[in-house]
């Protein structure tokens, strides 16, 4: 009966705490303490009252020891199931963070697995592509160059009247820009499937002024500018690379400076010079500056891109497909080298293509090849 009434009212007294620690702010240490000391007290009294041994020697003898290490105990007993019940929620935090990152780490993969697949899908559909654009444009060649020819042929005939012949220089002249882009398209997509092919051969770097000079002489005079090729002295004979290529990214580059250019000069500098940024070495880099239009900064990295000019209202005031400095880009990529730009917006550009110089013959002296109009 004694043990039963103990129990009764320690159980309502643990109750009122319970409601005591769940209604009010104090530290959870506080409540804690509060509890223990509670609780130990009131079971003292307790067993003070209803205990065996007589009460005046239980309060003065028993009770300040008994009381004392109960305290203690329930104290350090506390500070065990704290750290029991703090372990126990790290576990589950750790259980809940491994199984999270678990779950994580299948989305990644799935989602690697899908990205995979769609790099896949893209680079098949890109091949597909690159190599679609180089069957038309191999198939529209045949008959574009059957339709120059015979413009060519309307144009010269003696026969025809002055309407009909100019007739047919326009149709030759639009063939011809026509026939171009369709060359540029089938370099770009030949670049993307990786078929084009770079030959090695032998290049006569004195020949380049002569048939530069010839292809653009005219042009030079029809616009007024000045038309200046120079060769520095002490370069070697000839060189070992692709003499198509060269000339081709010459071409591009030169035929943009003159597009671009309604007055001054346009210049062609070639040269012995270092690659700053690349592995030593050494160099032949063909210079071409203007004093057109150039590009502002913010766009200049945009010029070497596929379809992509300086300026959107530059394809309709000038024409072209923007695909000239991307092509010229990789092949001079394929070739070894490497393109460069520098610009100012109205006051011209500079196109550096640097070539590894890969030497084939003896050196000669100086050639300089000039064109001034007035």
């Amino acid at each position: 009966m004694t043990k039963t009434f103990i129990a009764t009212v320690l159980g309502f007294l643990c109750a009122g705490l319970n409601i005591w620690i769940r209604r009010t702010n104090y530290s959870i240490t506080f409540k804690g303490i509060v509890t223990i000391i509670v609780v130990n007290v009131v079971n003292s009294l307790n067993l003070a009252i209803i205990g065996v041994v007589p009460r005046k020697h239980y309060l003065l003898d028993i009770m300040p020891i008994g009381l004392s290490l109960s305290i203690v105990l329930s104290i350090g007993f506390a500070l065990i199931l704290r750290d029991f019940q703090l372990g126990a929620k790290q576990n589950l935090e750790l259980k809940y963070a491994n199984e999270l990152l678990r779950k994580q780490a299948d989305e990644l993969q799935k989602a690697k697995i899908g990205l995979e697949d769609r790099a896949k899908q893209l680079s098949e559909a890109s091949s597909h592509k690159s190599e679609f654009l180089a069957t038309m444009s191999h198939e529209l060649r045949t008959p574009l160059n059957s339709i120059i020819n015979l413009a060519e042929m309307i144009a010269e005939s003696d026969e025809a009247s002055e309407e009909i012949s100019e007739y047919g220089r326009i149709i030759h002249r639009s063939g011809e820009e026509l026939l171009q882009i369709i060359n540029d398209i089938l370099d770009l997509s030949k670049v993307e499937a990786g078929r084009l092919e770079i030959t090695d051969e032998e290049v006569v770097l004195e020949e380049i002024p002569v048939w530069i000079q010839l292809q653009f002489e005219q042009i030079a005079a029809q616009k007024n500018i000045a038309f200046t090729i120079q060769l520095e002295q002490g370069l070697p004979d000839s060189i070992i690379s692709d003499p198509q290529r060269i000339a081709q990214i010459l071409r591009n580059l030169l035929s943009n400076a003159f597009k671009f250019t309604h007055e001054g000069h346009v210049e062609l500098d070639i040269r012995r010079a270092p690659a700053k940024g690349m592995h030593e070495g050494e160099w032949l880099v063909f210079t071409v500056s203007d004093t057109g239009i150039g590009v502002a900064e913010e766009k200049q990295q945009a010029v070497f891109e596929a379809f992509q000019q300086a300026d959107g209202s530059i394809s309709r005031r000038y024409g072209g497909t923007g695909l000239g400095l991307s092509i010229s880009s990789n092949l001079a990529r394929l070739l070894g080298g490497h393109l460069r730009m520098e610009s100012q917006e109205g006051r011209g550009s500079t196109f550096s293509f640097y070539l590894p110089l890969k030497i084939a013959r003896s050196h000669f002296g100086e050639v300089h090849v000039q064109s001034e109009l007035p």
